[in-house]
């Protein structure tokens, strides 16, 4: 009976570390992505060509990406599951089309400069 207690406290004992450990994992990750400011006045548009979209969830995927993408203009996303296309404000002093491109593709899309 002691060891199946010492066994049941070092569960909980092990499963508190693991929990602070994730923790201070997502607190720091939080940190390391802090948003700039973007200066709309300085804002470009931007239509990205973007395959791979089968529904409106795909949408939702990629509005978020870019949304959190440092340099565009919160709120100016715009994702056409319908178009295939992506369209958005940004800083160019901030973020490249390639940025954005970037953040599609690690949503799981392909993206390109579209017209």
């Amino acid at each position: 009976m002691k060891n199946l207690m010492f066994l049941v406290s070092l569960l909980f004992l092990l499963a508190g570390l693991a929990f602070t450990a994730c923790s201070s994992e997502e607190a720091s990750s939080e940190d390391a992505a802090a948003t700039v400011v973007v200066d709309e006045s300085k804002a470009e548009t931007i239509k990205l060509a973007v395959n791979g979209m089968t529904c409106q969830g795909c949408e939702s995927s990629i509005t978020q990406a870019l949304a959190e993408t440092n340099g565009v203009v919160s709120g100016s996303v715009v994702v056409s599951f319908n178009d295939n296309t992506a369209e958005m404000k940004y800083d160019p002093a901030v973020a490249s089309a390639d940025d954005l491109i970037n953040a599609v593709k690690e949503a799981g899309y392909e993206a390109s400069v579209g017209e």
